[in-house]
C-alpha cells in the first residue's frame, strides 16, 4: 500500500490531488460531528451570507414593494400597471398608499412610502448623467412591471433598465470614469459565469483566441478555478507572484518572458491573498498589454473592501473587461448577479481584434450568445439573463445599503487585525481572505506531520476548518517551493470574537496544547 493511499484512507482526502472545494466540505462534516454550529469555527467559505445577513433596511423595502406588487397586479381586478401610462399616475399612487395603510402600521406605511420617493428620485437623477428622461410612472413601471418584481417574468426582465441606470452610476463614482453608460452592461449569473464564459469563448470551442499553448498572465496564488480552466485547456501561465511576507507584487517573469501574451486575467484585489494591486503593478501590466496587443480580464468582485482602491480600468479601458457583483459587498451571493462591463470603446477593439473569429456581429453579442445555453449561439437565450427578483433587490441594495455596508467592511477589517495578530504573523493589507504557510506560524512543533492529518485535527480536535490552498498555486509555483501546508483563510462570516478565537486554536493546536 502506497503512502498517498494510507493517507487517503485515514483522512479521507488527499491535498495534492483532490479539489479544495470539495476536501472543506468533507472537513465541515467532520467538525460537525464533534462541535456545535456555535461551537464550529469554519473559515472556508468565501459565502458571506453565510455568517452576516445582508442589508436590513433593502430587504425590509424589497417587503414592502412585495406587498404592492399584489395590488399594482392583482387577478381581482385585472389590474395590471403595464396597462396603465403616465396618465393614470394619481391612480396608480392612490393605490400604493392605500395599499401602504391597510397592511403597515402608520409609521412603517410611512417610512416605506417615503423610501419610495426618494430611491425613485435617485433612479432620475441617475439617468439624468446619461441624458436619459425617467419619470416617476417609468420608474414604477419599471419595478413593477409584469410583476418582475417577485419572477413574473424571464424574458428580459422589465426592471432592468432602471437596475442598469443604478449599477452605471455605482461604477461611474468607483472607477471615475463618467462616461460609462447603462447599456454597456451585460449581468450574468454571478462572476464565475461571467469568468467560465470568457473561457469558453475564447476558447478552443468558441473563438478559437486561446488554444493550448497559448500565453497568458495570471497571478499565483489565484482562485483556484482559473488554474482548473489553465491546466484543462494546456494554456502556459506566466506569473505575477504575490510575495506575501511583503505583502507585494513581482514582474520578474513577466518581464523576462519572451512569448506572445494573449490575455491578461488580472484578480484584483486577489482571492487568496486579500492584496490589492498597486499602481506600480498596474502601470507595467498595461504597458506590457499594449505591447503584445492582449486582452485584459479584470475580477474586481473585492473593490470596494477598500478606500484607496486602484483599478486597471480606467488606464487601460479600450481593451479591459470588467467583472463585478453584488455577492461579496452586499453579502447576498444568491442573488447570482454578476456585472460584465464592456464599454463600447472596449467592444471596438475585441470586435476589431477578433473580427475574423466572430460569429455574432460584435463582442458584447458574442458574448450574450455564449453565455446563453444552447451551442455557440445560445438557442436559449431569453432565459439566460439574473432574474427580475434578484435585479431589484441587488438595486435596492445598492440604494438603501450604505450604513449597513460600512458597519460591514469596518468589521471584516477587525477581523483581519485580530485573526492575524492571534497567529503572531503579519496580514499586510490584505482584506476579506488571508493565505499563510501553517508551518510558519511561530512556535509550530508539527512541521513534519502530513498536511491532511493537521486539517483533519483542527477540523475534529479545533473544530477549525480551513481550506487547503495548493491548488491556488499554479504548477511552476509549485514546482519551485512546496506550497503543501498553505491554507487560505475567509473571514467574513464570523464575529471578531470566533475570528480571534479560531487563530488562537489554530495557534494552539501547531504549538502542541
Amino acid at each position: 500500500m502506497t503512502i498517498q493511499k494510507s493517507i487517503r484512507e485515514k483522512y479521507g482526502f488527499l491535498v495534492k490531488e483532490d479539489n479544495p472545494f470539495l476536501i472543506f466540505p468533507y472537513l465541515q462534516k467532520k467538525a460537525e460531528e464533534n462541535f456545535s454550529s456555535d461551537e464550529m469555527l469554519d473559515l472556508s467559505r468565501g459565502n458571506p451570507g453565510l455568517g452576516f445577513c445582508p442589508a436590513e433596511k433593502s430587504r425590509k423595502f424589497f417587503g414592502f414593494l412585495v406587498t404592492i406588487d399584489t395590488v399594482l397586479n392583482s387577478n381581482k381586478t385585472t389590474y395590471r400597471i403595464h396597462a396603465k401610462n403616465k396618465n393614470d399616475i394619481a391612480e396608480i399612487e392612490e393605490m400604493i398608499k392605500k395599499c401602504a395603510d391597510e397592511n403597515f402600521s402608520p409609521q412603517l406605511a410611512k417610512e416605506h412610502l417615503q423610501t419610495l420617493d426618494e430611491i425613485i428620485k435617485e433612479i432620475i437623477e441617475c439617468a439624468k448623467q446619461e441624458n436619459l428622461n425617467l419619470n416617476k410612472f417609468d420608474c414604477l413601471n419599471s419595478i413593477f412591471g409584469y410583476s418582475a418584481l417577485v419572477g413574473g417574468t424571464y424574458h428580459s426582465p422589465k426592471g432592468k433598465k432602471i437596475v442598469r441606470i443604478v449599477v452605471a452610476n455605482l461604477y461611474r463614482r468607483l472607477l471615475g470614469d463618467t462616461n460609462i453608460q447603462s447599456d454597456d452592461f451585460i449581468f450574468t449569473l454571478g462572476v464565475n459565469d461571467a469568468i467560465g464564459t470568457l473561457f469558453k469563448m475564447l476558447g478552443k470551442e468558441g473563438l478559437g483566441y486561446l488554444c493550448e499553448g497559448d500565453a497568458i498572465v495570471i497571478s499565483s496564488p489565484a482562485y483556484a478555478p482559473y488554474f482548473n480552466e489553465i491546466n484543462s485547456r494546456k494554456l502556459v501561465p506566466i506569473e505575477l507572484e504575490f510575495n506575501m511576507r511583503e505583502g507585494k507584487i513581482e514582474l520578474e517573469k513577466i518581464k523576462k518572458n519572451k512569448k506572445k501574451i494573449k490575455a491578461f486575467f488580472i484578480i484584483n484585489p486577489n482571492n487568496p491573498t486579500g492584496l490589492p494591486y498597486d499602481e506600480a503593478v498596474i502601470e507595467p501590466i498595461i504597458r506590457i498589454a499594449k505591447e503584445h496587443n492582449a486582452i485584459i480580464i479584470t475580477d474586481e468582485i473585492y473593490a470596494q473592501f477598500y478606500n484607496n482602491f486602484f483599478s486597471i480600468w480606467p488606464k487601460a479601458k479600450e481593451r479591459t473587461i470588467f467583472l463585478s457583483g453584488r455577492s461579496k459587498i452586499e453579502r447576498s451571493p444568491g442573488l447570482r448577479f454578476g456585472d460584465v462591463l464592456i464599454s463600447k470603446q472596449t467592444n471596438k477593439f475585441l470586435t476589431d481584434l477578433l473580427r475574423d473569429n466572430l460569429t455574432a456581429p460584435d463582442f458584447k453579442t458574442q458574448f450574450i450568445w455564449m453565455k446563453a445555453p444552447g451551442a455557440t449561439h445560445g438557442s436559449f437565450q431569453h432565459t439566460a439573463t439574473v432574474p427580475g427578483p434578484s435585479q431589484i433587490l441587488g438595486m435596492l441594495h445598492i440604494l438603501l445599503g450604505g450604513k449597513e455596508r460600512k458597519k460591514y467592511v469596518d468589521m471584516v477589517n477587525e477581523n483581519m487585525d485580530k485573526f492575524f495578530e492571534q497567529l503572531g504573523i503579519s496580514k499586510k493589507n490584505a482584506v476579506y481572505y488571508g493565505i499563510f504557510d501553517l508551518n510558519n506560524i511561530p512556535g509550530n512543533i508539527k512541521q513534519d506531520i502530513c498536511m491532511e492529518q493537521k486539517l483533519y485535527e483542527l477540523a475534529t480536535k479545533k473544530g477549525v476548518v480551513l481550506v487547503p490552498a495548493l491548488k491556488f498555486f499554479s504548477n511552476l509555483s509549485q514546482s519551485e517551493a512546496d506550497k503543501t501546508n498553505f491554507v487560505r483563510v475567509s473571514l467574513p462570516n464570523l464575529s471578531s470574537t470566533k475570528v480571534s478565537e479560531a487563530g488562537k486554536r489554530i495557534r494552539e493546536y501547531l504549538q502542541g496544547k
